[in-house]
């Protein structure tokens, strides 16, 4: 157990600051399957309250025998400190997990979720939560910085957004990132593989003045390379009170990538804008499958064999979904696991690696680094070395159970890394 750690433990929240900062050190960042949904909730009087939902796979949690059954124990530690002013809001928050044997909490499909929040006053704060839990040596850091805007009498307020309900529906905050929307947790894979699917995005409008407010709203999508994918405008009027601005986003006209969403909202006869901005990540759409065929196609090229990939080149249009599938097939695992894990598991690489190695206007998974990983995963181990003499950085990959060790540069300091070599482990 580090230090940071025992002092959160002993000394309660009143240390927790110098707990966090120094776990902060050594933490890892949140696994992909650990859910933690933040949304800011404004009432109509009151502090603004920053609400968090957490869900954790059992198989994550190390569970011991207990008088009953067996246990695991999880703490959650948060700090927000505002920007403007450096005042802080901390809590601490432990949490036992029970199942009745060890079978139990080793079933798959199984979740431990937890429900808090932190209250902050108007301004801009920077937001940190740890999960400790027994097995990882570091705990998990998730953080942010939310806008709390200042509920005087009379302001008009943009808040949101959320998706609204449907395929690919899950809890949005700005600045937001919807990790992939093909995860859809009631039919993961058959979205991933073309089906049709919508996505709609609800923001809600706050009046607390008591006249009716005349409002333009515009949303617009950009990709990668700022080029406009799609806008709408429209006059709305707002009543005093929550009004829902619903819109709909054309995802299976959406090539997949990485997209800049902006929501922008002007009263009528004054000059300050309401803005939110956020990333959007568009997976498997029907779009892959038609114009995005080729690219498509490099995405499953580190996993293809030579005949594979020739099958899939030589597909008619009319084949080629078809033909993906039975690809896919030939990698199910089998099971009683509902939908393709293989499938599933690699749509999540190919959305971590567009989110963490793209460099300019290239794609993640077009990297050096996103082709290794779309391989083989996440690496066991990553060594960053920096040599600042010469602007550099190397980063070390290393796989235990494929005895690799993959080496990238960066060059120029730009966040571009190429391989450089590749060494048995």
């Amino acid at each position: 157990m580090s230090t940071a750690t025992r002092l959160a433990a002993l000394l309660g929240p009143t240390l927790l600051l110098v707990a966090a900062t120094a776990a902060a050190q050594g933490s890892e960042d949140l696994p992909r399957d650990i859910r933690l949904d933040h949304s800011l909730a404004l009432p109509d009087s009151g502090s603004a309250r920053l609400e968090f939902h957490l869900e954790i796979p059992y198989e994550r949690l190390v569970f011991e025998r207990a008088d009953s059954g067996f246990a695991a124990r999880l703490r959650i530690a948060g700090r927000a400190r505002r920007e403007s002013d450096h005042e802080e809001t901390t809590l601490l928050r432990h949490a036992s997990v029970r199942a009745a044997d060890f079978a139990a909490s080793r079933r798959k499909g199984q979740h431990f979720t937890e429900d808090f929040a932190l209250e902050l006053g108007a301004g801009r704060w920077d937001v940190e939560l740890l999960l400790y839990a027994r097995g990882p040596a570091r705990p998990w850091r998730d953080a942010f910085a939310v806008e709390v805007p200042d509920s005087s009498h009379g302001t008009l307020f943009l808040q949101g957004p959320r998706w609204a309900g449907g395929r690919g529906q899950g809890a949005l905050t700005p600045p937001f990132f919807f990790r992939d929307i093909w995860r859809i947790p009631d039919d993961r894979s058959h979205f991933a593989d073309g089906a049709p699917a919508r996505a709609a995005l609800s923001c809600e409008l706050l009046n607390w003045s008591q006249e009716s407010l005349e409002a333009e709203a515009v949303l617009s999508v950009e990709d990668a390379r700022g080029k406009l994918a799609h806008y709408a405008r429209r006059v709305v009027e707002v009543g005093p009170g929550r009004q829902a601005l619903d819109w709909e986003l054309p995802v299976n006209k959406l090539g997949m990538g990485a997209y800049l969403v902006d929501i922008d909202l002007r009263v009528q006869g004054e000059s300050e804008r309401r803005r939110l901005t956020g990333r959007l990540d568009v997976g498997l759409t029907q779009a892959a499958f038609d114009r995005d065929w080729e690219r498509t196609q490099e995405l499953v090229r580190p996993l293809a064999s030579l005949d594979e990939r020739e099958d899939l080149a030589a597909a008619l249009p009319r084949e080629r979904l078809v033909r993906w599938r039975a690809f896919w097939a030939r990698r199910d695992p089998g099971g009683d696991a509902p939908g393709n894990p293989a499938l599933e598991a690699f749509c999540e690489h190919v959305s971590d690696a567009n989110r963490r190695f793209g460099a300019g206007a290239r794609d993640g998974y077009l990297s050096d680094r996103g082709q290794v990983y779309l391989q083989y995963g996440p690496p066991d181990r990553v060594e960053t070395t920096e040599d600042e003499g010469n602007f550099r950085t190397l980063e070390v990959w290393t796989y235990d159970r494929q005895g690799l060790v993959y080496v990238f540069e960066d060059r120029h300091g730009a966040g571009d890394f190429v391989l450089l070599r590749v060494m048995n482990g």
